[in-house]
């Protein structure tokens, strides 16, 4: 399993316009091992947005990042409404079904797993982040 925690910056002025190209990258659940998406905005800092990404293993992220990420990324253009991004990649944290996975991401209350999947790769407990959008692998 292989998990990506984005971070993006974004002004004021431009916080509807990246929610509206987040919904762009709906078109993930047809990547191959691609197991599901989730995020929201920072409470406690307003302009930060928070996205995490689950991978069935590192060749099908490879796989999209070499065939699909960059014309998925075009089309929405969201490169225009954030100043700033930080990506982290984090492999094998723990072992944990397919299964269980996806029943999670089918799931209404993420912020319980996600607590727990946070801590484990030591980053903020997520309840600081509100309003979530998914996408189901």
């Amino acid at each position: 399993m292989l998990m990506k925690w984005i971070k993006c910056q974004v002004n004021e002025e431009n916080k509807r316009s990246f929610s509206k190209a987040q919904e762009r990258w709906r078109e993930l659940r047809h990547c191959a091992g691609f197991m599901g998406q989730i995020g929201g905005w920072n409470r406690n800092e307003p302009y930060e947005a928070g996205i995490l990404s689950v991978w069935k293993d590192l060749h099908s992220y490879q796989s999209f990042m070499q065939h699909q990420h960059d014309e998925i990324f075009g089309k929405s253009d969201q490169g225009s409404t954030y100043t700033n991004i930080s990506v982290d990649i984090y492999g094998k944290i723990f072992n944990i079904g397919t299964k269980t996975l996806r029943n999670f991401f089918a799931r209404e209350n993420y912020f319980e797993w996600l607590t727990v999947l946070l801590k484990m790769i030591n980053k903020p407990d997520l309840s600081r982040f509100k309003g979530t959008y998914g996408t189901k692998g």
